[in-house]
């Protein structure tokens, strides 16, 4: 193994860790990296989610305090306590999850990278847009459980590389009237089983060898960098638009498509 291999899962594990938490899609940009890098698309993606487990435990560590509160002070047999509005938006997100991440990987196995490139700018152009809308006047100090179960449901198409699954559930619950903080607090926490059993899952497919430094490297920097991201988040929520920068991400890569196609000719 080379140093300029272990520089890339380095850089990977890092990029996947900072953007988990904010809502531009960190599977999409460690996919594209990856693939720039030499990696193949559907090997680059299945990395990326496999980071999702050290991504998962930074933010299990950071709002430990919240998962502690839920677990113990609350019960999963009133659908109003919040550990089963939690659960339940969960599994749907597991269940509509599934199928959804079967196709994917068929369908990636037949696309370039520049394609790949153009359909991750369209969905984050997407994100964005709906970012935007969640942008009104917010009321709740919580979510009720059919606000949840929309973010569950919304949670589940955040496994297609482009769609930012912390940006889409924010953006659902700012809609549904939630307050800003509390809407990211929520994303968060809806995010921490489906990140991890995302992660798991693909650990136990990944198709191509990588060596356990580079693996332990890679995670350590997601679980590191996660932790940063997550915090600043919860800092700068309240002070930048992130809808925004989703947008000029997605034009920057249909850009980038445009013009690949026009070297092409």
């Amino acid at each position: 193994m080379t140093n300029d291999i272990l520089l890339l899962y380095i850089i990977l594990g890092a990029l996947q860790g900072f953007l988990e938490w904010l809502p531009i899609s960190s599977s999409a940009q460690v996919t594209i990296l990856g693939a720039f890098l030499g990696l193949k698309i559907v090997e680059s993606l299945e990395f990326a989610f496999f980071l999702h487990i050290a991504s998962g435990f930074a933010a299990l560590f950071y709002l430990r305090n919240n998962v502690r509160e839920i677990i113990f002070n609350d019960t999963i047999h009133n659908l109003n306590s919040r550990l089963a509005k939690l659960s339940i938006a969960t599994l749907i997100s597991f269940l509509i999850a599934l199928p959804v991440d079967h196709f994917l990987m068929d369908f990636l196995e037949n696309l370039d990278l520049n394609s790949v490139m153009c359909i991750i700018g369209i969905l984050l152009i997407v994100t964005g847009i709906l970012m935007m809308k969640g942008g009104g006047k917010a009321l709740k100090e919580e979510p009720t459980f059919h606000d949840l179960i929309v973010a569950g449901i919304l949670q589940g198409f955040s496994i297609l590389p482009g769609i930012s699954r912390s940006g889409i559930t924010f953006s659902a619950l700012l809609i549904m009237g939630v307050k800003e903080d509390k809407a990211l607090i929520w994303s968060y926490l809806m995010g921490i089983p489906a990140v991890i059993a995302a992660g798991f899952y693909n650990f136990l497919r990944i198709s191509f060898n990588v060596s356990i430094i580079c693996i332990v490297s890679s995670a350590l920097m997601a679980f590191v960098f996660g932790i940063l991201s997550i915090d600043t988040m919860l800092r700068l929520s309240r002070k930048m638009n992130y809808e925004h920068l989703t947008i000029s991400l997605g034009i920057l890569y249909i850009i980038l498509f445009i013009f690949s196609l026009l070297f092409q000719h």
